[in-house]
């Protein structure tokens, strides 16, 4: 307290907004919709975790915007990306990766194998700036995974943004595996920051 003799509790601050949990068993997609209202939220956090391949199949995570049902789809993503990993055999690597003209956000180079009981994988990704001028849809992400079949832990950043004029009726989000095949599971996590 403010004459430092004891601590003061209060009530945790109610502009961190828990919105949905959403737990994937096995999906090659799965939507994230009606989330993006800025007369709410300023920005919003997803978390997904826990995130892995179904049945010893890889994950290798995208994501579209989506107005109501129609997919974004065209190539008006840009993108960078820092990937920092290393092996068990001592080897580090650096790689940056980058793209001004993509049909999607892609959160890294690298698939993820994920079937051990260690190989699992986060990504903490947050949206800023909706329905405020033609280049909505920035975003950041911070990544890490394990993959046993190759040995390496990744440490992955990533900026990116959607820059185009439709991006004032974005109003969800679409992450999917890059092959198709059904191979997420894991939880998403949505929060609002007002």
């Amino acid at each position: 307290n403010s004459g430092a003799t004891a601590p003061e509790y209060g009530n945790v601050s109610s502009d961190f907004v828990k919105l949905s949990t959403t737990t994937l068993s096995g999906v090659s997609q799965f939507d994230i919709s009606s989330i993006f209202d800025d007369t709410t939220y300023t920005a919003y956090k997803i978390i997904i975790k826990e995130l892995r391949g179904n049945n010893g199949d890889e994950c290798h995570l995208r994501m579209q915007f989506k107005n109501g049902s129609t997919l974004m789809s065209n190539n008006n993503y840009e993108f960078a990306r820092h990937e920092n990993f290393s092996h068990y055999a001592n080897n580090p690597a650096i790689e940056h990766h980058s793209d001004n003209s993509s049909p999607c956000v892609r959160f890294s180079q690298h698939t993820q194998r994920t079937v051990g009981g260690t190989e699992t994988g986060a990504f903490d990704i947050d949206f800023y700036n909706f329905g405020n001028n033609q280049s909505a849809g920035q975003m950041a992400w911070r990544g890490a995974f394990y993959t046993g079949s190759q040995g390496e832990f990744y440490n992955i950043t990533g900026t990116a943004f959607y820059n185009h004029s439709d991006a004032y009726n974005m109003n969800g989000v679409r992450f999917y595996d890059n092959n198709g095949n059904n191979t997420i599971t894991g939880k998403a996590i949505v929060y609002g920051i007002k």
